[in-house]
């Protein structure tokens, strides 16, 4: 099933990104949540295809893997050559595969991009809790990025990543203990914490977790 947003360009500046949330970098030592069996697949109320609230791409849960999907026409005016609608798209991300293909009369065309999110592996580890998906992706070898999937009481998807202010930091805080890695200079580089059971249901009940996307199931 194919999903499509159409746009009118008229120079404006089209982007499917990834980047790196502004925030502190908080990393966990070991996938989390600690002491929880690490699990294969997604159960089958999870798996399908969702729509996003934000940007209209779709997301699709398979039984190990997520993709994000962008799949949308632009047309372009008669003031405009294909190069330069071209040059006004940019993937924000360092996993390039944009696929562009123009139509025979040149007035527009069609964009296509997939992301994959997560594919359950040594290097990204699932575990399953209370109802909620935690998505543990290694950075190093004692530093794990841990994203958490669940439905919310409105039955949205909702994918959440730990993401910190100064003033979140302090508040974490005071749930669990905060170690600081530094460079050469003595400069904070990274934060690493190793939370018990309860104190991570803690973290996640004072709303650290809160930058994220929301989905609409649309296929099963």
């Amino acid at each position: 099933m194919k999903w499509f947003a159409k746009h009118i360009v008229f120079g404006c500046f089209i982007s499917i990104g990834f980047a790196a949330c502004d925030g502190t970098d908080v990393t966990f030592t070991e996938p989390q949540p600690s002491g929880v069996k690490e699990v294969l697949k997604f159960k089958r109320k999870f798996t399908g295809d969702y729509l996003s609230i934000s940007d209209s791409s779709v997301l699709h849960i398979s039984k190990s893997a997520i993709t994000q999907i962008w799949d949308f026409e632009i047309e372009v005016d008669s003031n405009h050559s294909i190069q330069d609608a071209t040059n006004n798209i940019s993937v924000n991300t360092d996993e390039g595969d944009l696929q562009i293909q123009a139509s025979e009369d040149s007035t527009n065309y069609r964009v296509h991009y997939s992301h994959e999110v997560f594919t359950v592996s040594n290097e990204m580890v699932l575990k399953y809790v209370d109802h909620t998906y935690f998505l543990n992706f290694q950075e190093d070898t004692d530093s794990w990025d841990v994203k958490t999937v669940y439905f919310d009481t409105d039955g949205f998807l909702q994918i959440h990543d730990l993401n910190l202010s100064p003033a979140d930091l302090e508040k974490l805080k005071s749930i669990t203990s905060v170690s600081e890695e530094t460079d050469t200079e003595g400069k904070v580089v990274d934060y690493h914490i190793q939370p018990t059971k309860k104190e991570l249901s803690q973290i996640m009940n004072s709303n650290l977790f809160e930058d994220g996307e929301k989905f609409v199931r649309i296929r099963k």
